[in-house]
């Protein structure tokens, strides 16, 4: 009996922890997203930046 409990034990944390790996990948692809529309952004600053370089001071 006793080993039946501690199997289920693990069995719940395993369930936990896979649930708990899906809600990280959910998180990690929503931050792979908006990195990926960051990155856009970026280089439309730059290439704007870059087609107009009397904005940009000379140091």
């Amino acid at each position: 009996y006793k080993l039946q409990e501690a199997l289920l034990e693990k069995d719940n944390a395993v369930d936990l922890l896979q649930r708990k790996v899906c809600g990280l990948q959910r998180e990690m692809q929503i931050l792979m997203k908006e990195n990926q529309e960051l990155s856009r952004q970026l280089a439309r600053i730059n290439e704007q930046i870059g087609n107009h370089p009397a904005n940009c001071p000379v140091q």
